[in-house]
């Protein structure tokens, strides 16, 4: 019967309550926003390492090949590791075309290996869900993105097969041209199909393509070498590199850098909110006393009747809780639809694909807020109700 009556004394006097009510959902919707933007933000900026596993390890031996090799064996000789060679290079893919023109970042990996990306912070995953790359002489994997340009290059037989330019005779200008098969494709995040102008006024596309050592005889003309490890012993191995004067790329680094900004981020945004209390706190006792304001000469009636000083108290303090808490979860489903609307417009017109993300820290932060600014307000708002002068409302009929 309590909560019937707050509803009901709320519901009667909403005209009163609606400047108070605007102040709480705007406070409140601006004060959740501000935080989930900040965790959903930080976490686009990296979520690269975040997803990275931390056994993967990648150590470019360009400059000191035959040391590569030396770290290669001795990592390879540890329990619970596979390490293999990556060598890659720009190859431009030859295209009858006078819009564009792809260049590709061409990955030589053994011709079984698991699906990791070259680079430690991505994983190549193929679109079929197979965990392991298999290929052979004249086959290579490529992107969606890429795909979807070169998917209408087949054969009779429905075969996707791209032409790369991957070897130029230095001495005689000859350029070797290859033509492969596409086996798979893989949904490869660094690669979505963003193009530069070209001086000949060609847009030109950068993507990724994987082939494996079957297609050379001998070396590989290819100049970055790059070693990928995947161990449980990534510790090891990266303190090895860095002793044999690498520098080892390995994703636990990353991740102990944006555990310590998601950290530094978590203490700057509890300062923040205490400002904002202080802020919120004083904008809503202002709508609070306008709206006690607006109601005391109802209060001084019932006290003319005799109403317990208790019974205002209690009845204000309850309207005030039920009021703070209704407006607290009005601005939750609209700081909801604004941030979906955020998703949608940077999808839409900018093609980013922004994850709306909700850390632990923002909710303990936003409802330890809430309820403090209820819990003060509610308190403040029923003893100064209890304080209204009822002869003085009284006279004033």
């Amino acid at each position: 019967l309590w909560i019937v009556d707050i509803l009901k004394s709320l519901y009667e006097n909403r005209k009163k309550y609606m400047y108070l009510s605007i102040t709480i959902i705007f406070s409140f919707t601006t004060f959740l926003f501000f935080l989930i933007f900040e965790d959903s933000d930080l976490f686009d900026l990296n979520k690269d390492s975040i997803k990275a596993s931390p056994t993967v390890t990648v150590i470019d031996v360009t400059d000191n090949p035959q040391g590569g090799d030396r770290f290669l064996r001795k990592i390879k000789e540890m329990d619970d590791t596979i390490a293999y060679t990556v060598y890659t290079d720009s190859v431009e893919q030859r295209l009858k075309r006078d819009d564009y023109q792809i260049i590709c970042i061409t990955n030589v990996i053994p011709s079984k290996a698991p699906a990791y990306y070259y680079h430690s912070q991505k994983n190549l995953e193929l679109l079929n869900g197979e965990k392991e790359i298999n290929l052979a002489k004249g086959e290579v994997i490529i992107s969606q993105a890429y795909y979807n340009l070169v998917k209408d290059t087949t054969d009779s037989d429905g075969n996707v097969y791209i032409n790369l330019c991957y070897d130029e005779n230095q001495e005689t200008g000859e350029v070797s041209i290859g033509r492969f098969k596409v086996v798979g494709i893989c949904e490869d995040e660094r690669d979505s199909a963003s193009y530069q102008e070209s001086p000949e006024d060609r847009a030109t596309y950068w993507f990724n393509v994987y082939m494996s050592y079957d297609n050379f005889e001998g070396d590989i003309p290819f100049f970055t070498k790059k070693i990928i490890s995947d161990s449980k012993n990534y510790k090891q191995i990266g303190n090895m590199a860095t002793r044999m004067g690498y520098e080892p790329d390995c994703a636990y680094i990353e991740k102990n850098r944006v555990i310590q900004e998601i950290v530094s981020n978590i203490k700057v945004r509890r300062i923040i909110a205490m400002f904002i209390i202080i802020i919120l706190g004083v904008n809503m006792r202002s709508a609070f006393i306008n709206a006690l304001s607006a109601r005391s000469y109802e209060v001084s009636v019932r006290r003319a009747l005799g109403a317990r000083r208790i019974d205002i108290i209690g009845q204000f303090m309850g309207e005030c809780f039920v009021l703070m808490f209704i407006n607290t979860l009005i601005s939750i489903g609209l700081c909801a639809f604004i941030l979906n609307v955020c998703k949608a417009f940077r999808l839409v017109v900018k093609m980013w694909h922004w994850t709306i993300i909700v850390n632990q820290s923002t909710l303990i932060i936003f409802f330890a807020t809430a309820l403090f600014l209820s819990l003060a307000l509610s308190v403040d708002f029923a003893y100064k109700s209890s304080k209204v002068e009822v002869i003085k409302y009284i006279k004033g009929v």
